[in-house]
């Protein structure tokens, strides 16, 4: 199956194809990245998104948290 890239990110696609498959219901995901943010930036960022749902009537059942190599910077910088 070909998928484009409008279609969104591999991760959360895949992840919403799986959960919706072994549970037998439609899963709907959002994805929020943080382009260089560190596990803060993503804190700030991520509560916002999450009540902004909620606010919608649609709060969300899993929140799942990605974070990389922008945190493991700032323990090296620690001197």
């Amino acid at each position: 199956e070909e998928e484009s890239k409008a279609s969104g990110p591999i991760f959360p696609r895949a992840l919403a194809r799986t959960l919706s498959q072994r549970l037998h219901k439609p899963v709907s995901w959002r994805s929020a990245g943080v382009d260089g943010g560190d596990i803060n930036d993503i804190r700030e960022h991520l509560l916002g998104i999450v009540q902004e749902e909620t606010d919608k009537g649609q709060a969300p059942d899993l929140v799942v948290v990605l974070t990389g190599s922008n945190d493991l910077k700032h323990i090296l910088n620690v001197g």
